[in-house]
């Protein structure tokens, strides 16, 4: 199992959909199977706030950790709720998805994705979880100028893995 964590924008998602095409193993995005189940997240957010959110993503975190194989998908505010964080440091391949602010808020300005916490205070959110991410990692990939599949590579060069 391996998991990627890193703030929005990063790429979580599509590395590690790129990822798991790459290695053959079964990709599991956390957002997506929260929306599956309740609805659009922004929704989730207006309707019941943001620990409720987190609440759901730790269930569905603690479902998809079971798994032998795979690559998961978190969301960016994963490491602020404790009950999650726990999960992850029980996991031994947590690659945190690293990109510079500027990166950030270019992806987020071009992307389609509704955010809801990305219009207020993103600079901030972004200090305060830097540590949180480099404290539960056991790899960063730096993604500034890279692709999905250069970033996938990386990752399963440091992990050992080939792929022909």
């Amino acid at each position: 199992m391996i998991i990627l964590i890193g703030f929005m924008g990063v790429g979580k998602s599509t590395v590690g959909h790129c990822l798991a095409h790459m290695m053959g193993w079964s990709f599991f995005d956390l957002d997506a199977h929260i929306e599956s189940q309740h609805g659009p997240i922004s929704d989730i957010f207006s309707r019941e706030g943001e620990s409720v959110f987190r609440q759901y993503e730790y269930e569905a975190l603690v479902s998809v950790t079971n798994k032998a194989e795979g690559v998961v998908a978190t969301g960016g505010g994963v490491v602020t709720h404790s009950p999650s964080v726990s999960v992850l440091n029980a996991c031994h391949h947590i690659v945190w998805l690293r990109a510079s602010f500027d990166t950030i808020t270019d992806r987020i300005a071009n992307d389609s994705t509704p955010r809801p916490l990305a219009h207020q205070g993103l600079r901030d959110r972004w200090a305060q979880r830097t540590p949180m991410y480099e404290s539960i990692a056991t790899n960063c990939v730096d993604v500034d100028h890279q692709s999905p599949k250069q970033i996938a590579q990386t990752i399963l060069t440091h992990y050992g893995y080939t792929i022909n």
